[in-house]
């Protein structure tokens, strides 16, 4: 069987095994960065298979078809496309759980109901909102890989893999992008942004090719346009233009995925060289063909042999252009296209019915209800299952019923042990369920653990950063409470607790007091 060949972010190939059905394994030193200019790899190279990244335990799939991301799935940790939907307001929350419940009643018939086909047949959503959703989901999970510190991936070429899965083509660059507006300055810095402040960069492709890649807005093209190797970064971040955008993401994306480089560094065409009388003299004459030495016939142009070195490229691969600098692009990708979700809603049977609509029809008509305290029999089960008790939790626990919440955030923990998320919620129930006290330095440790943990899982778990910021508060570490809290509003800016508490730490970073905070500082029982 062929060798697989891995091609790393830097630009080198190395084969990986002697042969057989091995993968192709990519090392980085910055995980993101790396991640990134190995995706950017594979499409150069339009690769079909699954790129398998790892993390804290969590594993995510992302699925390539000639080379652009199409699907991705995610294990037990990843969000939902009922949670995503609660949290952009699209469904209540009462919706979520009753489809979550609808979902479980099926498996007593030996029936699995899809989350989007559900909630089109209760009329909660239409079918262009469940394919919607669907596409922001597999971006978000995408965008959540590159939002990494820590991971390691491999490659698998894979056609078959690819037949059951749905089909949303992803910009790369559009997905780097998006990544990097949700991390820190401190990590932009260190993906590359510090290095560059100071430095004259010019767009390494020609502007419109970067603004339809990275799927950028007028104002975000106009900063780019403005990369003309005259001002450096630093400079441009200071002018009004970069005050509308969020330039810092940008610019470090651009330095990612090396779609800007250094002015310096371009090379200029040498002067052409006066010439001399012997280089204007004509050419020789040719010999004349002799059995030794045949003329190829004139319609066959001379080419030279295909190498390792030189091999010429298939016939369907454009050739890369040249970058200004030296280097090389990858070849510019295929148009992207949507064709079917791969069977996201299901279609109507011949009697007119969904599928959705006969399994309810069923349920209703033998008034099935799925026994909740049972063991479940197999993983989807569990799933479903934890889901359930976790979403009874929370609602006991939004109308403060916290000793109603506690068991059901503890069953959810139970049924899926391998949840962060789950833990966090029952651990926190439980010490709101016991009283107003506030937590003792262990179990703040413990909370702080367990919220550090579901963050490193997920990136953008928001109550993950606010439990973590409150027990920092608690703790008297200002400094890391305000980082925390800061940007748990920002994933979460309804969430008013965070908010609140973010206010009280940014008095204590000035110096002021917590006027009308509960007056008993930063201990006080109103702040936990």
């Amino acid at each position: 069987m062929a060798r697989h060949t891995a091609i790393e972010y830097v630009g080198k190939e190395r084969n990986v095994g002697d042969g057989g059905d091995a993968h192709c394994i990519f090392f980085s030193m910055h995980s993101c960065a790396a991640l990134a200019r190995s995706l950017v790899a594979l499409r150069s190279e339009r690769r079909t298979g699954v790129l398998t990244v790892e993390m804290a335990g969590a594993r995510t799939f992302v699925y390539l078809r000639a080379g652009i991301p199409v699907f991705a799935e995610e294990g037990t940790n990843g969000e939902t496309l009922g949670r995503m939907l609660v949290r952009r307001g699209v469904l209540t929350a009462e919706q979520h759980a009753t489809i979550i419940a609808k979902m479980t009643d099926a498996l007593v018939l030996n029936e699995q109901l899809r989350f989007g086909e559900l909630a089109v047949e209760l009329g909660y959503l239409s079918a262009q909102q469940v394919d919607k959703a669907l596409a922001d989901q597999v971006r978000w999970k995408i965008v959540g890989c590159l939002q990494r510190a820590q991971v390691t991936w491999t490659f698998e070429d894979s056609e078959a893999r690819l037949e059951d899965v749905g089909n949303f083509p992803m910009r790369i660059e559009a997905l780097v992008l998006d990544a990097m507006r949700w991390l820190d300055d401190e990590q932009k810095s260190e993906l590359g942004l510090e290095r560059v402040r100071d430095t004259l960069l010019v767009p390494a492709e020609p502007t419109a090719e970067i603004a339809t890649r990275f799927e950028l807005s007028a104002p975000e093209r106009t900063f780019v346009e403005a990369l003309d190797g005259r001002r450096t970064v630093r400079e441009l971040l200071a002018t009004r233009d970069a005050t509308e955008i969020d330039a810092l993401a940008l610019v470090t994306a651009l330095v990612v995925v090396r779609a800007v480089t250094d002015a310096a560094a371009v090379k200029k065409p040498a002067p052409a060289r006066p010439v001399t009388p012997a280089q204007a003299m004509p050419p020789p004459l040719a010999r004349p063909a002799t059995p030794m030495n045949p003329l190829p016939p004139p319609s066959v142009p001379l080419a030279r042999p295909a190498t390792p070195i030189n091999a010429a490229p298939p016939p369907s691969t454009p050739l890369a252009r040249p970058l200004t600098g030296g280097a090389f692009t990858p070849a510019a990708p295929p148009a992207l296209q949507r064709p079917a979700t791969g069977g996201a809603i299901q279609p109507a049977r011949r009697d007119g019915r969904s599928r959705a609509s006969q399994i309810l029809a069923a349920l209703e008509q033998k008034r099935v209800k799925a026994d909740v305290s049972k063991a479940p029999e197999n993983d989807h089960e569990a799933k479903l299952l934890a889901e359930r008790a976790f979403q009874a939790g929370l609602a006991h626990a939004k109308a403060a019923r916290w000793a109603a919440a506690a068991p059901e955030m503890q069953r959810a923990a139970q049924l899926l042990p391998a949840s962060d998320e789950y833990k966090l919620y029952a651990k926190w129930a439980q010490l709101r369920a016991r009283s107003e006290e506030m937590p003792h330095k262990i179990e703040r440790a413990e909370v702080a653990r367990l919220a550090l943990a579901a963050i490193k899982t997920d990136p953008s778990f928001a109550f993950g950063y606010y439990l973590a910021g409150n027990m920092a508060m608690l703790d008297e570490e200002i400094v890391q409470a305000h980082r925390l809290l800061a940007k748990a509003v920002k994933l979460d800016p309804a969430n008013l607790d965070a908010q609140r508490l973010l206010r009280v730490v940014e008095r204590r970073v000035k110096g002021g007091s917590d006027p009308g905070e509960g007056g008993g500082g930063i201990l006080g029982k109103k702040l936990w």
